[in-house]
């Protein structure tokens, strides 16, 4: 079996694939800063500084995934990257991560299948190396949608083997199965030791912590092909914000870096482009046949300031609906609300620029603006006096 020691049962590769492809890399510091909920979208681990080194070993997981490539050509091919960290940490590098694609697969596909099994069940390796709340929970069943599975969809910690099983209505009533009406997790439990057969001190019911959520449900794309629009719209809308969160998390981590990044989603709220940049520039030049695609792209501002003209030129040439710039202090939005020529934006931009800078000047020698103010605040007055000549949206919204 190539994925040595991961006991999850082989499923075709394209569903794990595809959620490992969708990972946006980073430092493990950048990693560690994001929150639990988003760290699934995302990928680093202890040991890797750069993006380099990240890249490197998420395409040689990827491999692991695509090609079948085994932990000991993994560990060839990474070691130097983890020079310092022993054998062990890159084996829970992993196994910890070829578990959590193949679990994401296996979620999406049992929900694709709720209709005809709607109930799962809990199921653990129960060997000496299981953990003691995970063998507390094997056979234990319940509902697809119990909250229990918010926290427990596995792995539920480093190099976890357990993994569900799917369950239809008339094997529950045939093999007399019980299914659990309430969700235990926080219960105090005394669970048994795998080895002695005796009872050991209490403890809460717990994910290891870092792993009380569920990797697939942060990823699934249900199929809403057949759905009543106003529902498909209401699930879109509801991913577009998700995403445009995890977006806005990313790229407010490259600002403290001094350095800029841009995220494009695109109709479905998926992540179709992502770029670091320096302080002031994104190179963009490969990635334009994607960014046609893009609803929204999600960029940092490091020094604090709103849109460019370069950014609402290149928004309106890719016919983006929403761009967002995210400083320390604010998210700035720009919406344009229909078609408009980046050539009418050049113009405009250019002669509000002109009387913004003459009335800034005009403060300045006044007192009642500072120099420093008026750098801040350039961008934010010619955006403000574009968007209605254009029929477009503008906003400022406030960080705290």
């Amino acid at each position: 079996m190539p994925f040595e020691g991961v006991t999850l049962k082989p499923l075709p590769p394209k569903k794990a694939l595809e959620f490992w492809k969708s990972k946006v890399p980073m430092p493990y510091a950048d990693f560690k800063a994001l929150d639990a909920k988003y760290r699934m979208m995302a990928f680093s681990a202890a040991g890797l500084h750069n993006l380099r080194a990240v890249n490197t070993v998420k395409i040689a997981l990827q491999d692991a995934l695509e090609k079948g490539l085994t932990l000991k050509e993994f560990e060839k091919r990474v070691k130097n990257i983890f020079r310092g960290y022993g054998r062990w940490h890159i084996d829970n590098v992993f196994r910890t991560n070829i578990q959590t694609a193949y679990s994401v697969g296996a979620y999406m596909e049992a929900m694709e299948n709720v209709g005809t099994h709607p109930y799962w069940m809990y199921v653990a390796v129960n060997d000496s190396r299981t953990r003691p709340t995970h063998r507390a929970l094997h056979g234990k069943v319940f509902r697809h949608d119990s909250s229990f599975w918010d926290k427990w969809m596995p792995p539920n910690g480093y190099r976890c083997r357990c993994r569900i099983r799917t369950l239809t209505e008339a094997q529950i009533k045939r093999k007399g199965i019980k299914v659990e009406d309430r969700d235990p997790t926080g219960e105090l439990i005394e669970p048994i030791d795998p080895i002695t057969g005796k009872r050991l001190p209490a403890r809460p019911l717990m994910p290891d912590p870092g792993f009380a959520h569920n990797p697939g449900k942060t990823f699934y794309r249900p199929d809403l092909s057949g759905v009543a629009e106003d529902l498909k719209g209401i699930y879109i809308k509801e991913k577009l914000k998700k995403t445009t969160e995890y977006a806005r998390k990313t790229v407010l981590l490259k600002t403290k870096n001094q350095r800029e990044m841009i995220v494009a989603i695109d109709q479905g709220g998926n992540i179709i482009a992502e770029r670091m940049g320096e302080r002031s520039f994104v190179d963009l030049s490969d990635l334009s046949e994607r960014l046609f695609r893009a609803k929204a792209l999600i960029h940092n501002h490091p020094g604090g300031s709103s849109f460019s003209m370069d950014d609402l030129c290149l928004a309106a040439k890719l016919e983006i609906e929403t761009i967002e710039a995210v400083t320390d202090e604010f998210v700035y939005r720009f919406t344009f609300m229909e078609k408009v020529d980046p050539s009418t934006v050049f113009d405009l931009y250019l002669n509000i620029e002109k009387k913004v800078k003459r009335e800034f000047l005009q403060k300045i020698g006044a007192g009642e603006l500072t120099i420093e103010q008026a750098n801040r605040l350039h961008h934010h007055e010619i955006a403000k006096r574009l968007a209605p000549q254009i029929g477009a949206k503008y906003e400022r919204i406030s960080l705290d």
